[in-house]
């Protein structure tokens, strides 16, 4: 076996001890998400059909987000062989961010040698956001292992007919995962395509569905709702306090408006604070106090930029696919959204891996290193120990801990009426009380031809609302659950 092969392999088994260490306890419950894509993953390998009844969905329904079904068809397998819970729904992200490894060697192997790939591949294991992302179920993160890998056999210049193939299949899917690559994957297809038009036949074919799901209205509803230039809450406020000013000079102080908030939002995709010392989003999507990267990266990330920049004609292609990359995320509402910014992430770790082999102090890089080695051992801990209870309401701590003992007691009562502040709630209870996907679709048959904003997320015995206990104590045979101030 080769040296290259050895710690190649080496490197995935590290990774996926660390994806799959304590998975199904940190983070310590569900997300609503997660519950979702695990209940419809149920329901597929049950009944063939999603939570809604839709048979063989390409997208999923859901909370009317309309969420990219292969993750859970992808996930089908382990919830078969585990059930439903949070390890099964899990283990497809885990094994993902894996494979990403492997994928970020092939992909830093485009213009680099074996020294700079391996060196990417080994940094990318221990990257703060792309282990916390590999650690909760997140379609986000099958579709970035299937890009990385799809562009690296399209790119790369010694690809045979089979690998571009390859590249065509996994580029496919990686925009079949998540919405992201579904902009991205036909210009990188385009950039190096070579008069071929049995690929660019395939291609079409493929991505026609895709294409169709974008121009409906359904899409172009969630674009509006995330937009910057159609979300009145971002940008309008300022615009409004020009009052009675000309039509023209309103029309241009709004393009210029949007032009300097665009420049902005795009730029926070470099900015080293952001990316190295703590990032700002949800609490879901950064990892606590810290930013994308390792801090101590942060010098040789600037000299491997550099250095990109300096040879910029040699390395467009990754240049052409990160401003790409960036501009879908930077049209949106959120000013920096790492989860947004996914698909870029991979080169930056080439540039660190770039940057650090250039760097000529060598004395210097040992004490950097030493410094890394401590931070990485800092991000374990948070990832491990401290994240999980700092933030557990960002995970709708309570309910993968409450349903089973409803589950094992509601037998014994008519009705179970929950008092619950979460958008969502009835997801949790059909997903950790693993409720028959038949029943679900049975008792919720009113929803499939109904697209007005959901109030009712009733099912079975279980009743979603306030309680009221001076009036609700006369029912009989009912299970109630609330919070210290709505129960005695």
């Amino acid at each position: 076996m080769k040296k290259t092969t050895v710690y190649i392999v080496i490197f995935f088994l590290l990774a996926l001890i660390l994806r799959l260490l304590f998975l199904g306890s940190t983070p310590n419950s569900a997300t609503w998400d997660e519950a979702a894509l695990g209940y419809n993953a149920y329901s597929l390998l049950k009944t063939g059909a999603d939570e809604y009844g839709i048979k063989f969905p390409l997208v999923l329904r859901s909370f009317d987000d309309y969420k990219p079904a292969l993750y859970a068809y992808a996930s089908i397998f382990p919830v078969w062989i585990w059930g439903p819970n949070m390890f099964s729904i899990r283990f497809i992200s885990a094994l993902s961010g894996s494979f990403l490894i492997i994928g970020i060697y092939l992909l830093a192997r485009v213009y680099f040698d074996k020294k700079i790939a391996l060196l990417a591949a080994f940094l990318t294991i221990f990257e703060p956001l792309f282990l916390s992302y590999s650690r909760m179920a997140l379609e986000a993160n099958l579709s970035l292992s299937l890009f990385v890998f799809g562009t690296a056999f399209w790119l790369n210049p010694n690809s045979g007919r089979i690998k571009r193939y390859l590249g065509i299949f996994f580029l496919l899917l990686s925009a079949y995962a998540y919405h992201s690559p579904r902009y991205l994957v036909p210009l990188i297809i385009l950039m190096n395509l070579k008069k071929e038009f049995g690929k660019l036949s395939l291609f079409t074919i493929g991505y026609l569905p895709i294409a169709y799901f974008i121009l409906s209205p359904v899409y172009n509803t969630r674009f509006k709702e995330i937009s910057i230039f159609t979300n009145s809450g971002v940008l309008f406020g300022s615009i409004a306090d020009l009052g009675k000013t000309s039509m023209f000079m309103a029309g241009i102080s709004r393009l210029f408006f949007y032009l300097g908030d665009f420049i902005g939002r795009f730029l926070s995709y470099f900015n080293p604070y952001q990316l190295f010392i703590q990032s700002s989003g949800h609490p879901l999507y950064v990892v606590t106090q810290m930013g994308v990267f390792n801090t101590f990266e942060l010098p040789f990330f600037i000299l491997g930029f550099i250095l990109f920049l300096k040879h910029f004609k040699k390395y467009y292609l990754y240049w052409l696919i990160i401003i790409l990359g960036v501009l879908p995320a930077a049209i949106t509402v959120d000013w920096f959204s790492p989860l947004r910014g996914l698909f870029v992430w991979p080169f930056l770790v080439i540039f660190t891996a770039f940057g650090l082999l250039s760097f000529s102090h060598k004395k210097l890089v040992g004490i950097i290193l030493l410094f890394w080695a401590l931070n990485t051992l800092r991000i374990l801990d948070t990832l491990y120990i401290y994240r999980p209870y700092v933030d557990a309401g960002a995970y709708q701590y309570g309910f993968a801990q409450m349903a089973p003992f409803v589950k094992s007691i509601e037998s014994q009562y008519q009705d179970v009426i929950i008092e619950s502040p979460h958008a969502q709630p009835h997801i949790f209870m059909a997903f950790f009380t693993a409720y028959d996907p038949n029943k679900y679709q049975a008792d919720t048959a009113w929803r499939k031809n109904d697209f007005t904003p959901r109030t009712n997320f009733d099912f079975g015995p279980y009743h979603f609302r306030r309680i009221y206990f001076p009036v609700d104590r006369s029912l009989k045979g009912t299970l109630f659950i609330g919070n210290q101030y709505s129960l005695p």
